[in-house]
């Protein structure tokens, strides 16, 4: 992941949070413990997802985790049309990157990427949910089209 500013909407005012990053379509919203984890947006169009800091406009910043780049490569990090997400309690971030039909796992605390599963056996992965999301090891559910 990368931070980036927290942007100035066109009249050039602040814009808390980097609520103005979401102009591309998002489709997936959630947050665990937002106090330290944040909120995560699926920014389908953009091909990312943001993490938005919550902790007031004073601190506030914006990681933005994905993004396909030049020619929507397909590795590992890389999203292409994310929809679904959802966060555990260790703070790790699950994507459902439907355009590379699978599931992805970042780190919302660094960006860093975590592992994949699904591929091979997805087709259109458009929502996800934990068992027992206050645990980092836990039963993953996906919702699938096509």
């Amino acid at each position: 992941g990368r931070p980036v500013d927290t942007g100035v909407l066109p009249e050039h005012r602040p814009c808390p949070w980097g609520l103005a990053y979401l102009r591309n379509l998002p489709h997936g919203l959630s947050t665990a413990d937002s106090s330290k984890h944040g909120l995560a947006v699926a920014d389908f169009n953009r091909h990312a997802v943001l993490v938005l800091s919550l902790k007031g406009p004073a601190e506030s910043k914006v990681m933005m985790l994905g993004n396909a780049g030049d020619h929507f490569v397909n590795f590992d990090g890389s999203l292409l049309r994310p929809k679904g997400i959802c966060i555990d309690g260790q703070g790790n971030l699950y994507v459902c990157d439907s355009g590379n039909h699978r599931v992805q796992v970042f780190d919302t605390r660094s960006g860093d990427y975590i592992r994949k599963f699904g591929y091979g056996h997805l087709n259109d992965p458009s929502g996800v949910a934990l068992v027992h999301p206050e645990d980092s090891c836990t039963d993953v559910a996906v919702s699938d089209t096509g």
